[in-house]
């Protein structure tokens, strides 16, 4: 078996802040655009990427993260100085590749484009580990804005081929699921439910695509005779824990009734790991669209 190191952000906590409206947006009269760009994360040839978003936290320059996986979001605590920001006496636990305890703090405001939000609520967590073979590579993961993000906005259409950010500048309530619904929040964790029963994270903030021992356990038999195991490092929010996992080429998959191909998915062997679309999917696609309103994902190849 061999080694090699991947990077992927893994978190899943609730935040609540009594008497103060969080994520307000500071206007509803136009519509939300904002540009992103893709930046190489991890180490050299694992072709890794991350979605970064410029902008403003507390009227500062910054450049975010963008982790669908997240129901949080994250700003190391080197960073606090750098942007005013004052960590309250109380915590929470944070689950990364461990649970963690963090402090919390709230923004004044960030800017995203032509969108602003004030008081934006982050966790304080850092995934430096103290080893340079990874830690030269966990700049991305220093600021991170989570999924709140695209609860705030509604409808979300990322544009792979455009590489902009748009939603409508008045969300609508949400509506009840129907049968046309794929997504749902389970344990605050946003899910998608493809091919009719595979539930999967879809989750910008994973470098690759995975799924997990359960699903290993079911096809063990046919995932052996494809792959050889291989044990890999991951590090995020909480340090660097190793997984055994295979990897299956040319995996098809259903979303919103289209017909998709993941030219490589890991399934891991090692229980701990959740089922999850990665960039290395969604990078792939024209067009994403979180419709958080109808309950939602389309995907347009």
């Amino acid at each position: 078996m061999s080694g090699r190191g991947v990077l992927l952000a893994m978190l899943a906590s609730a935040l609540s802040a009594g008497g103060q409206t969080l994520y307000e947006r500071a206007s509803d009269r136009y519509d939300v655009d904002m540009h992103f760009y893709l930046d190489s994360v991890g180490q050299p040839g694992s072709r890794g990427v991350a979605l970064r978003l410029p902008g403003t936290l507390n009227g500062r320059r910054a450049t975010f993260t963008l982790d669908t996986g997240a129901s949080v979001s994250v700003v190391s605590p080197r960073l606090l100085d750098r942007y005013g920001l004052h960590p309250t006496a109380d915590s929470t636990l944070v689950e990364g590749t461990d649970t963690v305890v963090a402090r919390r703090v709230v923004a004044d405001s960030i800017e995203l484009g032509n969108l602003t939000l004030r008081h934006v609520p982050f966790v304080v967590a850092d995934a430096a580990t103290g080893d340079d073979a990874y830690d030269r590579y966990l700049d991305h993961l220093q600021l991170i804005i989570g999924r709140p993000l695209l609860d705030v906005l509604g409808k979300t259409t990322v544009d792979f081929r455009n590489h902009t950010l748009t939603a409508p500048r008045r969300p609508k309530h949400r509506q009840k699921r129907t049968r046309r619904s794929n997504l749902a929040v389970v344990d605050n964790v946003l899910l998608v439910t493809a091919s009719d029963t595979l539930q999967l994270i879809p989750d910008f903030g994973a470098t690759h695509s995975s799924l997990d021992s359960a699903y290993f356990s079911r096809q063990s038999a046919a995932i052996v005779a494809q792959a050889t195991p291989d044990t890999v490092s991951y590090v995020g929010i909480g340090g660097v824990v190793t997984a055994i996992e295979y990897t299956l080429n040319d995996f098809s998959l259903t979303i919103d009734r289209k017909r998709l191909t993941a030219p490589h998915i890991t399934v891991h062997a090692t229980s701990g790991y959740e089922s999850r679309l990665g960039l290395d999917f969604f990078t792939r696609q024209s067009r994403v669209v979180f419709d958080l309103r109808r309950w939602r994902l389309t995907v347009e190849p």
